[in-house]
């Protein structure tokens, strides 16, 4: 895992879309900027992550998260028993009270998360 600064801005609030934020981004110094479907998320150095906040800030874009998390290197895509026992594992992380954040570096497909939703109901 890297140490990374992450930003996120909810897409509600910034209503310019994915190429006005991407100007934001690379003119604020971040590394990268991901899409959502809801929110964007931005990606720089630990170090940089109060002077890229700012200059977010400055553009006029309110964010509604700024803080250090842990990005994996590479990530492992998992099938539907692992998917299933990966959430189970994640899910009682959450629950406990002494664990503030859990990072994990499993990537689950959407036909994945779809039939595990599928099996719930």
């Amino acid at each position: 895992f890297d140490r990374k600064g992450m930003i996120t801005v909810d897409s509600e609030t910034y209503s310019d879309g994915e190429d006005g934020m991407m100007l934001i981004a690379m003119d604020a110094g971040a590394e990268d900027l991901k899409v959502y479907d809801d929110y964007y998320e931005m990606l720089t150095s630990p170090e940089e992550l109060d002077s890229v906040r700012r200059a977010v800030e400055s553009a006029g874009v309110e964010w509604s998260e700024a803080r250090i998390v842990r990005v994996p290197k590479a990530a492992m895509t998992l099938g539907v028993k692992e998917a299933a026992s990966a959430m189970r594992l994640v899910d009682a992380l959450d629950e406990h009270d002494d664990i503030q954040h859990v990072y994990t570096n499993f990537d689950i497909p959407d036909e994945v998360l779809e039939q595990l939703e599928s099996e719930e109901s």
